[in-house]
């Protein structure tokens, strides 16, 4: 099936609109627990990247893989988000081992969004079908709690590498690339964001290991408010700018059509 769906998100005061052809009978799933960490799709199936992160070489690292250091921030760069302590980013080399990238290096020297994306924060549920209820917990159940440009992601559900029901507790941090250091893949303006996993528990589970890294789209639904996020992932770091998963998210205790976003796993 060949899906083209128009994005519309707003990143740090800016807004990107593209529109992308994808053929979804590639997408994630592919493979699952074979080819790395990724974001789940509602199924419980990844796709994601193996190959090799670096971390830069200046500053320091924490015990769970966190640099430490000062921001390397781009030219034109957002202002630091206040308020909230994140991760600083010390410049990474990523070199995609998928299969729509194998042997490409990407080196990412600097930061768009330091201290993370302006007006994203708190802790969100996966929803589906516009309606923050769904799915059942017995069927899926995700959350995404952001502390700047940190993250922790847990997931429960179906892995499909294994078809074993299984619960995962991921946490990393993302960085804003500068579009001029994505080589040749399209729409660089719209693939805002890098996700740079660096903790797994128990690692593997949904393809998801320390070291994973995915090119995304992270964005408001609404302009001047963060109660629902997009975000859109292109796993295989395809040149061709395509995504294999797409989902929304909303921010617990933000309400849509009389219906509460609450916390799926309470």
């Amino acid at each position: 099936m060949i899906l083209s769906v128009a994005l519309v998100g707003t990143v740090f005061g800016c807004t990107k609109t593209v529109t992308t052809t994808t053929d979804n009978t590639t997408g994630a799933g592919t493979t699952a627990a074979t080819t790395g960490g990724s974001t789940s799709s509602p199924t419980g199936t990844t796709g994601g990247t193996t190959g090799s992160v670096t971390a830069g070489a200046t500053g320091g690292t924490t015990g769970s893989g966190l640099p430490t250091g000062e921001d390397i921030v781009c030219e034109g760069a957002a202002a630091p988000q206040t308020g909230v302590q994140g991760v600083p980013f010390q410049g990474v080399t990523v070199t995609p081992e998928t299969p729509k990238s194998s042997g490409v290096t990407y080196d990412f020297s600097c930061t768009m969004c330091p201290n993370g994306a302006l007006g994203i924060g708190g802790k969100y549920r996966y929803f589906k079908d516009d309606d923050v209820t769904l799915p059942d917990g017995t069927e899926y159940r995700e959350t995404w709690q952001f502390f700047g440009n940190r993250f922790v992601n847990v997931i429960e559900g179906t892995d499909s590498g294994d078809n074993q029901w299984k619960t995962v507790v991921a946490e990393g941090y993302y960085f804003c690339p500068n579009p001029d250091e994505l080589g040749s893949i399209q729409y660089k303006d719209f693939w805002n964001v890098v996700l740079v996993y660096t903790g797994a528990d128990p690692v593997g589970a949904f393809g998801i290991e320390p070291g994973a890294v995915d090119l995304c789209f992270l964005g408001v639904e609404t302009i001047g408010g963060a109660d629902r996020i997009g975000l859109a992932c292109n796993l295989f770091w395809d040149p061709a700018g395509t995504w294999q998963t797409t989902d929304e998210y909303c921010l617990l205790g933000s309400s849509f059509d009389g219906k509460e976003c609450a916390d799926p796993f309470e």
